[in-house]
């Protein structure tokens, strides 16, 4: 992703580039969470009881709105405080299309405040590129190998430097869009003929950097028009890390 700019109180902006497909080409609404996350972040930046607070995610959902994204597209991401309490904060934001103005998805996301927090610069999350990994699709970012074969549909990642975040943990962003991969994969060659609906994300514990994750995937129902997946990612300890529910409709539907 690149041309980021996500300040406290300011409007995030980013440019949807090649990490945003997969490797036929097709968008892939998971990656909008990446964005979604540093958008809707600003609020909680804003209202921390301290500067020495951070924030960690606990919850973040997203229904998919307009049609599938182009690489050189812009996207804007206005967010607003629902709610605010001692731990943390409730947000709502939106993804719109710069030059339709159309809205794209709409999200909210809990968060919680945390002492000591690496706050870090939210502009910097978004502009390291992994050796350029952000100019290739999304299957090379990642990177997943099977695991457990016979197991149920596993598979491995990396956790590497560039996919974690300022406290040093794997992003939040990062872990919502690989659910709506993995997701995708249940229906193997046929993957490009439905679309992500909705992505529910509930973030358990972190996993931090230089580690290796799980990524475990279970179809729930497999109908003539729509599809119910549900994800999981465990630590290298088998501790769930997250857990996700993605749904999916046939294009064209």
């Amino acid at each position: 992703m690149d041309g980021w700019a996500a300040r406290p109180g300011e409007e995030s902006t980013a440019e949807v580039t090649g990490a945003w497909f997969d490797g036929s080409g097709f968008f892939r609404a998971g990656a909008l969470g990446v964005f979604i996350d540093i958008a809707l972040g600003a609020p909680g930046m804003t209202n921390r009881p301290s500067p020495a607070h951070g924030m960690v995610t606990a919850e973040l959902a997203i229904d998919v709105a307009g049609p599938p994204l182009a690489a050189g597209d812009r996207v804007r991401g206005p967010s607003e405080l629902v709610a605010l309490s001692s731990g943390g904060v409730l947000v709502r934001g939106s993804v719109l299309d710069e030059r339709t103005g159309g809205i794209v998805a709409v999200a909210h996301m809990t968060q919680r405040f945390v002492p000591s927090g690496a706050v870090g610069d939210l502009r910097r999350i978004g502009t390291v590129d992994g050796g350029g990994r952000f100019s290739v699709s999304m299957p090379e970012v990642f990177g997943l190998a099977p695991d457990r074969p016979g197991g149920g549909m596993n598979f491995r990642i990396q956790v590497e430097e560039w996919l974690l975040n300022p406290r040093r943990t794997l992003h939040g962003g990062i872990i919502t869009a690989l659910s709506e991969y993995a997701a995708s994969m249940s229906f193997g060659e046929d993957r490009d003929r439905w679309r992500c609906g909705s992505i529910r994300v509930n973030f358990l514990r972190p996993i931090t950097g230089g580690a290796s994750a799980v990524v475990g995937v279970r179809a729930l129902h497999f109908g003539r028009t729509t599809a119910v997946v549900d994800t999981w990612l465990d630590d290298a300890n088998a501790r769930r890390a997250a857990v996700a529910r993605v749904t999916f409709s046939r294009a064209g539907t």
